[in-house]
């Protein structure tokens, strides 16, 4: 539709995943070209904001959120990545701060109960991070980000240079090798807690299946009744079955354009 059409335009988000890994797409390295960085916040007024908010390219290790939720609703495998991730930037640290790649710091709300909740802490760069940890750390807890790369960094005098170009394009493999590392980590911890490829296609099928459950009971109530409050009754049979709530926000989003009624706001 226009909304959509509207709010993905001049972005492109894409995953490079292993083949045949079991965890799928569930995880891998995320690549995005885009107007805006959507994906992470920072402090208003850095620099590491102003390149979030101007067309950039970035690379980081990402999730599905639609698969994360239907095959690990506790998080663990979140919560295992920041794990690996912190060290990948202990081993290299050095290389990565020269790299220009940023950071975010998830240690505060490793208990969080939602993924809206574990991702709300903002980047910062990599000297910030252990200015914050003046003491030192042992474990941490972090997101790697590489460098966001704006239009400027392709350019001299203007123009777009080629040598420029092959250095960036030469720097991103090297952070897609270090982030590689964390990609098969998690394959392999996947499988140790379960997660093969049939249980990961298993869980996502019981997903859709609840989620199309509602959808037609909804349906059928609404036949019998004009009046029928769809929204409530929606959130009520989710809370039953146990639906996440990314699937649950999916069938929210398209309440409005099925002309679902919602009692309380029609009052």
């Amino acid at each position: 539709n226009q909304f959509q059409i509207g709010a993905l335009s001049y972005t492109y988000w894409g995953q490079i995943v292993p083949a045949d890994a079991p965890l799928g797409k569930t995880c891998g390295i995320g690549f995005a070209i885009s107007k805006k960085f959507k994906w992470a916040r920072a402090e208003r007024k850095s620099q590491i904001y102003q390149n979030f908010n101007s067309p950039s390219i970035i690379l980081w290790h990402s999730f599905s959120d639609k698969m994360i939720a239907d095959v690990d609703p506790t998080s663990m495998l979140r919560k295992q990545s920041v794990h690996y991730e912190f060290e990948v930037l202990r081993r290299h640290r050095d290389k990565l701060t020269q790299m220009g790649c940023c950071v975010r710091d998830h240690a505060p709300n490793m208990d969080a109960t939602s993924e809206k909740e574990f991702d709300v802490a903002k980047v910062e760069t990599i000297q910030e991070y252990f200015d914050r940890h003046e003491s030192g750390i042992e474990n941490g807890f972090i997101r790697l980000y590489s460098r966001p790369y704006n239009i400027v960094d392709f350019m001299i005098d203007g123009l777009i240079n080629h040598r420029k170009t092959v250095e960036i394009e030469r720097e991103m493999i090297n952070f897609m090798q270090l982030l590689s590392v964390v990609t098969n980590q998690m394959n392999d911890y996947g499988l140790s807690i379960g997660l093969n490829p049939e249980e990961v296609s298993r869980r996502r099928d019981e997903a859709k299946r609840m989620e199309k459950m509602i959808q037609v009971e909804i349906e059928e109530r609404i036949e019998a009744d004009n009046n029928f409050d769809a929204i409530a009754y929606m959130k009520q049979r989710a809370e039953e079955l146990g639906l996440n709530e990314e699937r649950l926000d999916n069938l929210l989003s398209k309440a409005g354009w099925r002309g679902y009624r919602n009692v309380d706001d029609s009052q």
